[in-house]
């Protein structure tokens, strides 16, 4: 954790309202991890998205965030998120304070997603690879805390009814796994879902 008071400030309010244990992974599902990265930017905190390429063999251009399967080395959904993050932006583990988890999320695809939360401290660069990122940008967390501006409804996917979390920002579209991921963080930190 770094000295700075935003992010001592957010460092406590995720520790307290987060999950200190990883959730436990649904076996019938494969395993994956993502990091919600949160970074201070103009002295406000920023939730780091990626935009996936076009050449990726699943999710083509769609925004996410940075994750994957868990590989045999991965001793924790922790070492899986910070892999992948490293892999696909650049972001060193050593610059990240993993604070703790969110619920796990099994996707309509049969993945199991721990997510877990970190404070990225800077400086940090970005460094999208090429072949799996097109583009990596970031959302101020007020932003994201404006439930107004969050599109929800009910959807269907392939017989299966589920709830729909969109967040429209600058020509990108947070949705799917990471919008509901992104609205349950809101909601961890005190936001919670209209009527």
């Amino acid at each position: 954790m770094t000295d700075h008071p935003i992010d001592a400030s957010i460092y406590q309010i995720l520790k307290a309202r987060l999950l200190a244990v990883a959730p436990r992974n649904d076996t019938a599902c494969t395993p994956a991890a993502v990091l919600i990265p949160i970074i201070l930017k103009n002295n406000a905190p920023h939730v780091i998205f990626t935009r996936r390429s076009m050449t990726v063999a699943t999710h083509k251009g769609q925004v996410s965030f940075p994750g994957g399967m868990m590989e045999p080395s991965d001793a924790s959904a922790v070492d899986t998120a910070l892999r992948e993050a490293f892999e696909e932006i650049g972001l060193p583990a050593a610059n990240v304070t993993a604070v703790g988890y969110l619920d796990g999320l099994r996707t309509i695809t049969d993945f199991w997603i721990t997510p877990v939360v970190g404070i990225v401290h800077t400086p940090f660069e970005y460094r999208p690879e090429e072949a799996e990122v097109a583009e990596v940008f970031d959302v101020p967390l007020t932003m994201l805390q404006q439930l107004d501006r969050w599109q929800i409804g009910e959807r269907n996917y392939n017989g299966i009814n589920y709830r729909d979390y969109r967040f429209p920002w600058n020509g990108h579209t947070i949705w799917g796994a990471t919008g509901k991921l992104t609205f349950a963080l809101i909601e961890r930190m005190g936001q919670s879902a209209p009527d």
